[in-house]
């Protein structure tokens, strides 16, 4: 996959309308002056990014650069938008009725020819470094946009229909790695407990007693060492996500027939749509992948 066949089209509305977005120069300096202006002008900056992430490599003849009528374009067909001249391609006739509120961008370009390198370049704005993971934008805005109008005891962090290159924290710490969940048309596993409440509590005490003893043990003789920071933080993460009830913001069963029908009743469109719900419920970042943008021959066959 290479970079020079994607383009990055933001949706300044729903995208870059967010606080101290304009300095985390995520693809610099296009991403920043694009978000330094829509702050000037947005009186209610969103706190929230849903990132689709169409995982390959989809031709930019049958997608957002088509040049129909030319030998190169060999046979793609493009549509008109509601922007006076411009055209994307074929199929994409939903988008063109908004395009007026997309920024295009034709010109990103760059050296990545191998897949993995390429998606940790579009993902984080960096190329691959040896000495270095740099995190991806979700990370980035989880970590500058900390606090929130109310407490949030589910992550802030998630990545829907995860493959194997989720969204990760880099530097700034697994604590900012995208929560993987690879279906969301199931329940989220692994957050009920297995036995009796008296004996999973029996079972944390029993925990928390090993946990401070094994680290008071590896600290022992450091004066500034506090009980506070002998807990496990991951743990007591755990435990409120597990009765808090934001969970039913994962939860598609309760949405009507008509709600999901309006986002597609596929996997990919339930995905949008769980995107939807947990943002408005206080998740920072959500990204929704879509596997199978990636062609190298019958373009025209394959992403029909």
């Amino acid at each position: 996959m290479s970079l020079d066949h994607h383009q990055i089209h933001l949706n300044r509305r729903s995208l870059l309308k967010m606080t101290g977005v304009a300095g985390l120069s995520w693809l610099t300096p296009l991403a920043t002056c694009l978000a330094r202006r829509h702050e000037l002008d947005s009186r209610n900056p969103a706190k929230s990014l849903i990132v689709i992430w169409l995982d390959g490599g989809p031709s930019q003849l049958e997608t957002f650069d088509p040049h129909p009528g030319s030998k190169i374009a060999h046979g793609s067909k493009a549509c008109n938008t509601n922007v006076p001249g411009l055209m994307i391609g074929e199929g994409l006739e939903q988008l063109a009725e908004i395009m007026d509120s997309v920024s295009l961008v034709r010109s990103l370009t760059s050296r990545e020819g191998d897949h993995e390198r390429a998606v940790y370049n579009a993902k984080t704005g960096y190329r691959p470094d040896p000495v270095i993971n740099h995190p991806a934008i979700g990370s980035i805005v989880c970590h500058q946009l900390e606090s929130y109008d109310g407490a949030i005891d589910i992550p802030r962090h998630i990545s829907l229909l995860s493959t194997q290159h989720p969204a990760r924290g880099g530097y700034l710490g697994d604590q900012y790695d995208a929560f993987k969940v690879f279906n969301p048309q199931e329940k989220i596993p692994d957050v009920h407990p297995f036995v009796d409440p008296a004996r999973q509590q029996a079972r944390l005490e029993a925990l928390r007693f090993l946990d401070q003893d094994f680290t008071g043990r590896r600290l022992k003789g450091r004066m500034d060492t506090a009980p506070d920071s002998l807990r496990n933080p991951n743990l007591d993460a755990a435990l409120r996500m597990m009765s808090s009830d934001q969970l039913s913001a994962f939860d598609l069963s309760s949405v009507s027939e008509n709600d999901k029908a309006a986002f597609g009743n596929s996997s990919f469109g339930l995905a949008c749509l769980s995107a939807l719900r947990l943002v408005t419920s206080g998740v920072r970042c959500v990204e929704v992948t879509l596997q199978g943008w990636d062609t190298h021959v019958n373009n025209h066959e394959l992403q029909s």
